[in-house]
């Protein structure tokens, strides 16, 4: 039951006790209750969602008032309770219905937009020849490295100091009535370096093994009879870079199996002997750069610390030829890749003797000082990627190699003439200048993504004694990046 109807029900009850004074008292006071009480409902109604008694400004609850006034209308006087209550209230309002509880809902994450990735610009197309440079700049110096490797110059040269003639006191300085023994033997096979054997104009860091033979490449006279020797030259190394890949320094070591350096006139002795060479140090620096060109340039170093040569006859030491002379090998390299497969590379050095060999006489003291021509190597080298895949398991590229290399004489050949006696020696360059010219054709060979097998073979191209420094050569070659 309602509030309301159970205040009807009281009310009718308790007008029936009361007088007729006390009637009008309570009647004003329970038409004040029943107003109050309807105005609640009302709003009740409007706030259903509450379910709490309305409370008053101060937060309590105004539930006195309407016990006190059941209380009372309890002794209210039946006669005054037969008059209508209805008549004395205000119109009910209509009862509203009660709106139904909106059903909560676990609020929905309102789906975020994912992120698009910031659009990248087109890789560049991978360089030529895998020259690829980081950040390649067109300045001197710029910053950045080669990410792969290219191939290496094969190269050609050997090279002889000179020849050694033995004559009587009769003729002194004339070669050409001297007797011929032999060529100078060279140190350890190394006295000539060409910075662009096994090298490139970009900065490696790598270690190599180099193995050379040259045929017929040496000739020495025992008794009477000519001794051709072919020489075999072994040279290990390694280079280095530094200041992020724009420079390197080499490091050769090279040894031989070649003429002895201790000559025999009588034939007592090894025509051929084990010699450790003359080691080089070379500093590279990158100048000029592109994505397909590079132009580098340094300067290499040749130290004396091959043995000396010796002549002795009949075990005894007649002359001594030391081995002191420091060469400088100042040069320029470019590599240039006109496609995705060809390229080419170049050199231009100069070989300069800074200081000359003395010769020594025995009890005689030094019959002179015998410096060594200069010369200057131009050489060109064109390659080709014919098969190409960094992907397979081993072989990853093989590419054919075609070079050209000219060797010349700037200028005249010294002489220099050691007297003993009875004999008296000639040392020197019989044919003064000097114009070679060499052909190599071989391939790389590529294997994984860091090392290099090459073989190839050198040949002459002039027909001229002087101008042919071997018969042939075979070049085998092994490189390893890191």
């Amino acid at each position: 039951m309602s509030e309301l109807g159970f205040l009807r029900c009281e009310v009718k009850w308790g007008l029936q006790v009361f007088s007729d004074s006390s009637r009008r008292t309570l009647f004003a006071m329970l038409c004040a209750i029943a107003l109050n009480v309807a105005a609640r409902s009302s709003l009740a109604d409007d706030n259903p969602a509450s379910g709490q008694p309305i409370a008053d400004e101060d937060g309590s609850a105004d539930s006195a008032p309407v016990a006190a006034g059941f209380a009372t209308a309890r002794f209210v006087d039946d006669q005054f309770a037969q008059q209508p209550l209805r008549s004395l209230l205000p119109p009910a309002q209509p009862l509203r219905p009660a709106p139904q509880a909106t059903p909560q809902t676990t609020p929905q994450a309102t789906p975020q937009a994912t992120p698009q990735p910031t659009p990248q610009p087109a890789p560049r197309p991978a360089p030529s020849s895998d020259f690829a440079l980081e950040g390649a700049t067109r300045s001197l110096g710029g910053a950045g490295s080669p990410t792969s490797s290219t191939p290496y110059m094969i190269g050609d040269f050997f090279s002889s100091a000179g020849q050694i003639f033995v004559s009587g006191p009769s003729n002194p300085n004339a070669l050409a009535k001297s007797q011929f023994i032999g060529t100078i033997p060279n140190a350890g096979g190394t006295r000539r370096v060409k910075i662009s054997e096994n090298n490139s104009p970009i900065p490696r860091d790598r270690v190599f093994f180099a193995f050379n033979e040259f045929n017929n490449a040496a000739l020495l006279v025992q008794q009477n009879e000519p001794n051709l020797i072919d020489i075999q030259r072994y040279t290990p190394g390694f280079e280095k870079t530094f200041w992020d890949g724009q420079a390197s320094i080499e490091f050769r070591s090279p040894l031989a199996y070649t003429q002895n350096s201790q000559v025999f006139l009588q034939g007592n002795g090894p025509i051929k002997h084990t010699q450790f060479g003359n080691i080089s140090l070379a500093l590279k620096f990158l100048l000029w750069r592109e994505d397909n060109f590079a132009l580098a340039a340094g300067t290499g170093i040749n130290l004396p610390t091959a043995p000396d040569v010796q002549i002795f006859q009949f075990g005894q030491p007649l002359l001594t030829l030391k081995n002191q002379s420091v060469h400088l090998l100042p040069y320029v390299g470019v590599y240039w890749a006109p496609t995705d497969r060809a390229y080419v590379q170049s050199f231009l050095q100069i070989d300069v003797d800074t200081n000359g060999n003395t010769v020594n006489v025995p009890n005689g003291g030094p019959a002179g000082v015998l410096t060594e021509q200069t010369f200057l190597y131009a050489d060109v080298s064109m390659g080709y990627w014919l098969y190409r895949n960094p992907e397979a398991h081993l072989l990853t590229g093989i590419i054919p190699i075609l070079e050209f290399h000219y060797n010349t004489t700037l200028q005249n050949a010294d002489r220099v003439v050691a007297r003993t006696d009875p004999t008296q020696f000639t040392l020197g360059n019989s044919f003064n200048r000097l114009d070679i010219t060499n052909v190599t054709a071989g391939s790389h060979f590529r294997l994984g993504p860091l090392s290099f097998l090459t073989i190839a073979g050198v040949f002459p191209l002039k027909s001229r004694e002087s101008d042919r420094q071997f018969d042939s050569e075979i070049v085998a070659q092994f490189n390893r990046l890191f």
